[in-house]
């Protein structure tokens, strides 16, 4: 297959480096490292025991299938399958000049929890080398060989015993100098400070910042967050996905983010902004758009960007954030005393607060979409806090059944400073009418500006959404139609928000699925409608933007797809079906 060289060099650019891709069919696909000659510190060749004592105990020791397990060993074949395939298609991007492997084979881990997750994992590594810091603070002694160095993106610098870091021992693989530098600049894209190289030994530059536990002239070591070689899925899955090529798509898409790091790469320089139109669409990684670049930070921008609105409110999803601050410090000491004048109004709404089902039913809303199953509900909310509001007067003496305009404020704290005759407030109700005022015109602004970024077709690329072309464009390589990339997402979407409010900006599961299966497709009275992306300040784009993005690249990755995998496929555990029942009888279920 031919390479086509399309973007050289590598960071200090607003995208990622893109140095080849390889032409299969019809279909532009990037290399599956982000530059030509991968950094083996990208990647760490761990053990189970070891990803499991370090990784793990942050989520608290969870239980994974044995490796032999019917779902473990068919999920570990398309992954197989997969890095065979790309080691043959692409063995430049795998090997170093001399040979030796580059890119550790990845194995999967499947934890025994209900719900749609899979992730790779970065893992903390501490390795040997030696290193100078141009510029130690005065007085500081030569280091007594058993520190190590953290650097961030911003080149800041810290220095720590060795005993005291938590992380995976890799001391006896003593790394050159050379290749530390490489993957510093390249992979994390240190910033702001000089690295050099010098007799093997990594020179800390001057202008670098050196933290204030930086108390010795040099170091042995450096703690990297490299790519782990274990992916987690969750065993569920086998039970919300019908079929091996939807399970192999999201085995692809983690794939994606284990071969070209994206766990281990500085988010904020390869993010970028993008026009959403056919010659994107073409290519799995789309052209920057410079002349969108301050609309696109104008809409990242936004302040309340992140709290979602319910079509048909009374009050701004962001007053909802504040209810149990109002509960604690406003309603309870005005109203609590059941011989209080707002006690018997204010009840309903403080019962809805106080019941233990509360957050389960709300879920992170407004962060969040609400639940259409919690709609009622937060209707009821909305008329309970009317209720209790309008009966809390405003009293500087703070009589029964009142409070004062500085806890008031407290809460309602973006109220206006009078009411609109020049007085001051009288009622609780009517202070937090002013402030529900001013969130409504923000937010009015806000949509303006959304919609503005709707009609330039304003696109966010992200790891995620290159997770999501990568793994499409890999699906024929393991014998499967490009649409199982599209199944995959309907799916998922039915699961993840068949059930969430439908938004302005955010269409929910059935107004994406009308919008999939109209004539012509996403069209709405004979009119195109334009997907929104969600959120531009999330990695993660909204559910129905993934379905139309894979639906609107298939004229681009149907490539010839290779000969079918299923019958080597089945004799781990027989059909998809009879491993679906497994998962169904013997796992945890889904909620």
């Amino acid at each position: 297959m031919a390479l086509v060289a399309l973007i050289a060099g590598c960071g200090g650019s607003s995208h990622p480096a893109q140095v080849a891709s390889a032409e299969f069919g019809t279909s532009q696909i990037l290399p599956p490292v982000r530059i030509m000659a991968a950094s083996p510190l990208d990647w760490l060749e761990a053990t189970k025991e070891e990803i499991y004592s370090s990784v793990d105990a942050v989520n608290g020791y969870p239980q994974y299938l044995p490796d032999d397990d019917d779902l473990t060993r068919r999920a570990q074949f398309w992954l197989g399958a997969l890095d065979g395939r790309l080691r043959q298609i692409y063995p430049q991007f795998f090997t170093a000049p001399d040979g030796q492997s580059i890119v550790p084979k990845p194995h999967i881990r499947l934890m025994i929890k209900a719900g749609a997750n899979a992730f790779t994992s970065v893992a903390t590594a501490c390795y040997r080398v030696p290193i100078r810091f141009a510029a130690p603070p005065a007085g500081a002694p030569v280091g007594d060989g058993s520190s190590v160095i953290l650097i961030n993106a911003k080149g800041t610098v810290g220095l720590f015993p060795r005993a005291r870091v938590s992380c995976i021992n890799r001391d006896a693989a003593v790394q050159s100098a050379e290749l530390v530098v490489r993957h510093l600049l390249q992979t994390l894209q240190v910033k702001s400070c000089s690295l050099s190289v010098d007799e093997g030994t990594v020179i800390i530059g001057s202008d670098c910042h050196l933290g204030a536990s930086v108390n010795a002239t040099t170091a042995d070591g450096i703690v990297l967050q490299p790519v782990s070689n274990w992916m987690t899925l969750q065993s569920s899955l086998f039970d919300l996905l019908p079929s091996d090529g939807q399970l192999a798509y999201t085995i692809l898409h983690e794939a994606a983010h284990y071969y070209r790091t994206h766990g281990a790469i500085d988010k904020r320089q390869y993010h970028y902004f993008y026009r959403i139109n056919t010659d994107n669409l073409a290519l799995s990684q789309p052209s920057v758009d410079m002349s969108l670049d301050d609309l696109g930070h104008q809409v990242t921008a936004l302040p309340n960007y992140r709290t979602q609105p319910l079509v048909g409110q009374k009050w701004h999803s962001e007053l909802f954030s504040y209810g149990r601050l109002a509960r604690r410090s406003l309603v309870q000491d005005a109203c609590g005393d059941p011989t209080s004048p707002c006690a018997a109004s204010c009840r309903p709404w403080m019962d809805i607060m106080d019941d233990p089902n509360f957050d389960h039913e709300f879920g992170r809303f407004p962060q969040q979409m609400l639940s259409g199953d919690a709609r009622g509900r937060y209707d009821r909310w909305e008329a309970t806090l009317s209720q209790c509001l309008t009966s809390m007067t405003i009293d500087d003496m703070a009589h029964p059944g009142s409070v004062t305009p500085a806890a008031a404020r407290t809460v309602f704290w973006r109220a206006a400073p009078l009411a609109a005759d020049g007085t001051p407030f009288r009622t609780v109700f009517a202070i937090a009418l002013s402030m529900n005022e001013q969130l409504f015109a923000l937010a009015a602004a806000e949509e303006r500006l959304l919609l503005q970024a709707l009609d330039q077709r304003l696109g966010f690329y992200t790891t995620e959404e290159e997770a999501d072309n990568l793994a499409q464009s890999w699906l024929p390589l393991l014998g499967f139609a490009p649409q199982n990339a599209v199944d995959h997402w309907l799916t998922f979407a039915k699961f993840k928000n068949g059930r969430e409010q439908q938004g302005a900006l955010n269409f929910s599961a059935e107004e994406c699925l009308l919008l999939y299966r109209s004539m012509p497709k996403w069209s709405r009275s004979g009119q195109m409608v334009p997907v929104p992306v969600g959120s531009y300040t999330a990695f993660h784009h909204s559910s129905c933007f993934r379905i139309w993005n894979a639906d609107q690249r298939l004229p681009w990755v149907s490539t010839p797809v290779a000969e079918s995998l299923m019958p080597a496929a089945e004799q781990l555990g027989g059909s998809f079906e009879t491993l679906r029942l497994r998962a169904r009888q013997g796992l945890v279920p889904i909620n």
